[in-house]
């Protein structure tokens, strides 16, 4: 966040760069766009040195909101954070999910925020991607050797059972000058002749996608019974299948002169309610449980 604007020209600046709306339409979707996220509207004239870590965090997701957008990358989220901000930036991360239909892309080293906001996990290593699986799957049984020795390297709690050893060793290959085959055989414990003379090829099966030599493809599921005749699809779409409110967004309108008003008056008494309870503007759910903490380097 620039140090020298205030949070209104903040969030306002994609309006501006990409010339959608007056200046008065811009002031009103700056005004809901951070009702939205939960910040008070007397925060527009603040500068980001005067509010806290939480709430810097707020105005940059706001600043991504403002167009209205369908997908959303956040890149490290919840970093710098202390433990209770990242859980209301995470639950407000899927508040706002279900609410505008929003697609996320995260980019993470936090396993525990990956395993808590994700649906399908990707692990990658030296720039290519070794491992795609559901988040569940992939948490209960990885298949490359590299998604497994983060899956070891989380630590825990209890000072006793100290730093887990995952046999990687300390030496990182140069990634500018991989190694040859795969890139991740100088560090795997179960690498063969083979893995040192050959790229290994893309398995994609049933359970996702693995790059190993020593990966068995994952079984197909059970054929389906015939299914019934579709029906012919009506004229007008069904109400059901129609975009969420504030999908439609401010990018995706050729007409400059006026921007989609969305509604947000039950997001609005839904906050009303929070702050007479005492909770201006930080969520009071309780946390969850302390963020995992990976021991290795990608």
């Amino acid at each position: 966040l620039n140090p020298r604007k205030t949070v209104s020209q903040i969030v306002s600046a994609p309006l501006e760069v990409h010339d959608v709306g007056a200046p008065g339409d811009r002031a009103r979707v700056v005004a809901e766009t951070l009702d939205l996220v939960g910040l008070p509207r007397r925060v527009a004239d603040s500068y980001p040195g005067q509010m806290s870590g939480g709430q810097r965090q707020r105005v940059a997701i706001a600043r991504a909101l403002v167009m209205r957008p369908e997908v959303m990358i956040c890149d490290e989220p919840t970093s710098a954070l202390d433990v209770s901000v990242q859980s209301q930036i995470l639950n407000l991360l899927l508040d706002l999910q279900k609410e505008l239909g929003l697609t996320y892309l995260l980019i993470s080293h936090n396993l525990a925020v990956v395993e808590h906001l994700a649906n399908r996990v990707a692990v990658m290593y030296l720039g290519r991607i070794v491992e795609v699986s559901e988040t569940a799957k992939l948490f209960a049984g990885p298949r490359h050797p590299y998604a497994e020795a983060l899956l070891a390297s989380v630590l825990t709690p209890d000072p006793g059972m100290g730093v887990p050893d995952t046999q990687l060793g300390l030496a990182y290959p140069n990634p500018i000058d991989p190694p040859s085959g795969c890139a991740f055989h100088p560090r795997c414990k179960a690498a063969t002749d083979l893995c040192k003379a050959r790229r290994p090829e893309t398995i994609r099966d049933a359970a996702g996608l693995v790059e190993c030599h020593l990966a068995t493809p994952a079984p197909l599921p059970a054929p389906l019974s015939p299914a019934a005749p579709a029906r012919r699809r009506s004229a007008d779409p069904s109400p059901l299948l129609a975009p969420p409110s504030g999908v439609a967004g401010l990018g995706l309108r050729r007409d400059r002169e006026h921007l989609p008003h969305t509604d947000l008056r039950p997001h609005r008494r839904r906050r009303r309610d929070r702050q007479a309870a005492g909770a201006d503007h930080e969520d009071r759910r309780p946390p969850p449980a302390q963020p995992l903490l990976s021991a290795l380097a990608p």
